[in-house]
């Protein structure tokens, strides 16, 4: 079964990645180094209180990313990904 992000998010109002909005990396610190994922691909949703999340799609895997710092910084030991 192949999966377009289409079809995933149909429902939901979502905007293409604008730089001007976030970061193109959203940083994961669960782990040994910290992780630089690469979200200019997803789908941006935000909430009514201005909280703007992520969504992705890769490799049949939903990604859900939420951005409580829209800007973060990139720490120099992160894993790009």
């Amino acid at each position: 079964m192949v999966m377009e992000i289409s079809n995933i998010f149909d429902g939901l109002t979502t905007k293409v990645w604008d730089p001007s909005n976030r970061g193109k990396y959203f940083i994961r610190e669960d782990g040994c180094k910290p992780t630089a994922i690469d979200c200019s691909l997803g789908l941006d949703i935000v909430r009514e209180d201005g909280l703007m999340a992520t969504l992705t799609l890769e490799k049949g895997h939903v990604g859900f990313y939420t951005w409580h710092q829209r800007f973060p910084e990139i720490p120099k030991n992160a894993v790009i990904l």
